[in-house]
Parts: structure tokens; C-alpha cells; sequence
């Protein structure tokens, strides 16, 4: 059985603070604002963060509601319950406090483990319209550093970010996202504690590029996902036309044609080269291609 050990920290949910005794520490969240992510919110007006603040922290509640007493408030909290089901992950705390009990504090959405395992999985819900895999990243190291202080007897296994979005920006998924090294998490909070300002290690890709990136990926991902269920959907359409033998279906909002079977002739260009180099060349033009940028998802 998973025994974690309890911070002597106080947390104080309005105004959101943290407390030892009578010093107040740092959040997470406030330290990697100062720090890494200091444009993360630019350009977004108050009232649209103050809503998003207000449905993160209501499906925040919803979720641990579902591990206490198993209540399904909502469609993400079914999903949520669909994600740890498929997983086989049982809950061992929500709102978990962690702290290295001097300058730092932090509630850790929930700590799971695989159902007969002894290890953990520390996870952070996002409701957010971009699962930001570089922030997780960073956000879950720090967790996993003042975990680790608190519970040197119990091993983490990985860290999780739950994407549980509205259905307009994609479909709820868990993935497991990689530790930066302890090393800069030490080197963070220390820079953090001294009052200086961390100086992450060198790199060819600025911060707010490498989030840019995984804005792309994310994007391509949902993409991939649409095409994928637009072509099923093309295919079972053309099969039920088929089968009432039917060329066009058309509403007042849908319109559905079929195509039928046929052949067509396509010039091979390739093998033209190969056999007439010299007539190739003088019907061949050159036109400017305008740059772009090529993106490649990596397995």
C-alpha cells in the first residue's frame, strides 16, 4: 500500500496562497510566469482568462468529486473516468500538497499508480484550449522534485498531463510527458529563492518557438484525427449510396454526390524524362516557389 507523507505547509485557497507557520512560499505556477513563461498569456484579455480560470477550476472539482464518490458531473469527468479506466490507474491523493517546507509549495492535481503497482504517477489536469506540453513539462518536474523530497521512499514512475478541452479544440486524451533534468529544477528554484533570474542551459530554440512548436503539433494532431473519421465517414456515406443504388442526397444543409467508378490517363512524367531528356527540357519552366516551413511528427 502507497503511504505519502503530509506537508506541515497550509494552503489557503482565497487568496490562493501557501503557508509555513508565518511565511508565505512560492507556487509553481508563479515561478515559471517569472521565469521561462513570461509572455505564456500576452495579448489575452482578462475576461477571457478569468472564464477559463472559472471552468478549470470547476472541472478541477469535478474530477476529484468522480475519485471520492464516484459521480460523473459532466462530459470531461466522463472522459476523465473513460481515460483511467482504459489505463487501469486508481487514484492515491487529489489536490496532493508538496514542498521542500522553505521556499516552495504546490497542490498536485492527483497522484495515480497502475491498480497492484507501488508507483506513482503524478498528473495535472489542463482544460485549456492548447495542451502545452512544454509547460507540463517543466510544471511536473518541479512536482516531481518536491514529491520526491517529501516521499524519498517512494518511487515515481512518470508524469501525466489530462487534456480535458472544450470539443471545439479536440478530444480528451493522457499522455505521459518527459522530466527535464533534475539538475535545472535545482537550478530554477535556487535562482528562484536568491532572487536572480534562472538562466536555462543554451539552446538554438528560443522559449516561445519551442511552444509555438508544440501549438503546431497539437494542431497536426487534431488534424490527423479529423481527416482519419472524414475519410470513414466519406467511405460508409459512399457505401449506404451503393446500397440504395442512389447518386444524390441533398438537404437544405447537405448535399452528397457520388462518383462513379471510371479510368483516367495521366501523363508520366517520370519515364518521359527518362526517354526524351532533351524534348523534357525544353518544355520545362522554372517558377518561384515561395518559402515554407515543413513539420514533421516524431513517434
Amino acid at each position: 500500500m502507497i503511504k505519502l507523507t503530509q506537508s506541515r505547509v497550509v494552503f489557503t485557497d482565497n487568496p490562493h496562497s501557501y503557508h509555513l507557520g508565518d511565511k508565505e512560499l512560492k507556487g509553481v505556477t508563479s515561478i515559471l510566469s517569472k521565469h521561462i513563461f513570461t509572455e505564456k498569456y500576452f495579448g489575452v484579455s482578462e475576461e477571457v482568462l478569468n472564464a477559463a480560470a472559472e471552468r478549470g477550476s470547476r472541472i478541477h472539482e469535478n474530477c476529484r468529486a468522480y475519485d471520492v464518490v464516484g459521480f460523473v458531473a459532466c462530459d470531461e469527468v466522463q472522459a476523465y473516468a473513460d481515460i483511467k479506466r482504459s489505463m487501469g490507474l486508481v487514484t492515491i491523493a487529489n489536490e496532493y500538497t508538496v514542498s521542500d517546507e522553505e521556499n516552495v509549495a504546490s497542490k498536485i492535481d492527483c497522484v495515480m499508480a497502475y491498480e497492484g503497482e507501488d508507483e506513482v504517477i503524478l498528473v495535472d489536469y489542463k482544460t485549456t484550449s492548447h495542451f502545452d506540453i512544454e509547460y507540463l513539462s517543466w510544471q511536473l518536474s518541479i512536482y516531481k522534485y518536491l514529491f520526491e523530497l517529501q516521499n524519498p521512499g517512494v518511487k515515481v514512475k512518470g508524469l501525466m498531463g489530462i487534456w480535458l478541452p472544450l470539443s471545439k479544440y479536440g478530444k480528451p486524451k493522457a499522455e505521459f510527458i518527459a522530466e527535464k533534468p533534475q539538475s535545472e529544477i535545482k537550478k530554477l528554484l535556487k535562482a528562484d529563492a536568491e532572487g536572480s533570474l534562472y538562466a536555462p542551459p543554451p539552446s538554438n530554440i528560443p522559449p516561445e518557438v519551442i511552444m509555438l512548436q508544440e501549438r503546431c503539433l497539437d494542431t497536426l494532431v487534431r488534424l490527423k484525427e479529423v481527416e482519419e473519421e472524414s475519410k470513414k465517414l466519406h467511405e460508409t456515406l459512399l457505401a449506404a449510396m451503393e446500397m440504395y443504388d442512389v447518386k444524390k442526397w441533398e438537404t437544405d444543409k447537405f448535399s452528397c454526390t457520388r462518383t462513379l467508378p471510371t479510368e483516367q490517363e495521366r501523363f508520366d512524367s517520370k519515364k518521359f524524362k527518362e526517354e526524351h531528356p532533351d524534348m523534357a527540357e525544353k518544355y520545362t519552366k522554372k517558377v518561384k516557389v515561395k518559402g515554407s516551413v515543413r513539420i514533421t511528427i516524431k513517434k
